[in-house]
């Protein structure tokens, strides 16, 4: 049963003249409230005032983010994004019309390395705790784990049967988890070798890991998340909220939060604990294609057709909203240490994001 607050007010009785100098001092005070509301700040961002829409004035490094590099290489849309651990490199992940990934060094905004082994669009990457591993997986049904240090291809998963839309590493790096058009498996990454097929013959657009390894989601196309205990392989249950297929799932770093963006434009804020819907985040105007949770635990940003929101999770809000690239937004990920956000596009563009960082200039890193 839900629980209201009544609030109770007092009726303060004042004699007339009072009333009249509260009267003028209230006037004063509006005026000046509203004189100094239309007084617009200089902007501090990088990204053009036009294009920006604050809609609570919070407290946030993460309200004017700066554009500081744009990488070039890709000849099309860029398909996945993933950090390493020490937030120094970048792995991005190429469409249909160039399904390569590319290696980068983000300190100098160059290309390190360009790694081929699919033949259509890298969905998904993700790299292991330790730094040595990086696993892709692809619309070729392909499985492909590298030495993320030199690029070398160590093995090809060929099992899955059909196109795989999403990857997921324990915090321990043995267990490699994907999701696809042919449901659910488990790999061992230490012995490169099938573990069990946990769902079979249906679709899962994400999967996702606790950050303390005990639980796995999924979000499928039937728009039900679906969670089971990682360690011994036990259904747990389902959370229902969505009107369409889930498109993506982040944990909050303490693993009691769990948030999913849906094709039916609506963000969900579950207690991971007791399935319980906290709250929905409403702004997105088209389909939500990517999600990434800072490791500060509060802030969110979100990915769609209609470019990009970051959201205060303590508040509920959203902090500002941009396009920050010409076309929709596919991809996107938080760097380890959260003051770094990197953006994938339609545009074939991988934008570099820094929370409030001291102005500078764009720079361009082009591919070598």
């Amino acid at each position: 049963m839900k629980k209201f607050l009544h609030s109770t007010f007092s009726v303060w009785h004042f004699p007339k003249w009072k009333i009249f100098l509260l009267g003028i001092f209230l006037a004063v005070s509006i005026a000046h409230i509203s004189h100094a509301s239309s007084v617009s700040p200089t902007p501090k961002s990088q990204i053009p005032s036009t294009e920006v829409s604050r809609i609570v004035p919070l407290t946030s490094a993460w309200e004017s983010p700066q554009l500081i590099r744009i990488l070039e290489d890709h000849k099309g849309t860029v398909e996945s994004l993933s950090f390493s651990p020490d937030g120094q490199i970048l792995a991005s992940g190429g469409g249909s019309l160039d399904p390569r990934i590319r290696i980068w060094d983000l300190q100098k905004g160059e290309k390190i390395r360009t790694l081929k082994g699919h033949k259509t669009r890298v969905l998904a990457l993700a790299i292991a705790s330790d730094g040595e591993t990086l696993a892709s997986g692809s619309d070729d049904s392909l499985l492909n784990i590298w030495n993320f240090k030199t690029g070398k291809l160590n093995h090809t998963f060929s099992e899955p049967a059909s196109n795989i839309l999403s990857l997921a590493i324990s915090p321990n790096g043995q267990t490699l988890v994907s999701g696809g058009l042919d449901g659910i498996k488990l790999w061992d990454l230490t012995k490169q070798r099938p573990l069990q097929n946990w769902v079979r013959y249906e679709i899962f657009y994400s999967v996702a890991i606790s950050p303390d390894g005990r639980l796995l989601v999924s979000g499928g196309k039937d728009a039900t998340v679906k969670v089971w205990d990682l360690s011994t392989g036990n259904f747990i249950g389902s959370l229902k909220g969505h009107t369409q297929p889930v498109s993506s799932l982040v944990f909050t770093p303490d693993s009691q939060t769990l948030i999913t963006g849906s094709y039916d434009n609506a963000i969900k804020v579950w207690n991971i604990q007791t399935g319980e819907l906290i709250h929905t985040l409403f702004d997105h105007t088209n389909q939500i294609d990517s999600l990434a949770m800072n490791p500060d635990g509060q802030t969110l940003a979100s990915a769609g057709h209609d470019g990009i929101r970051i959201w205060d999770l303590n508040t509920q809000q959203l902090i500002i909203k941009f396009p920050a690239h010409s076309d929709w937004v596919q991809s996107l990920a938080f760097s380890p240490d959260g003051k770094t956000l990197a953006t994938g596009g339609f545009d074939s563009l991988i934008k570099i994001w820094q929370a409030s960082p001291p102005p500078q200039e764009v720079l361009t890193g082009n591919g070598i």
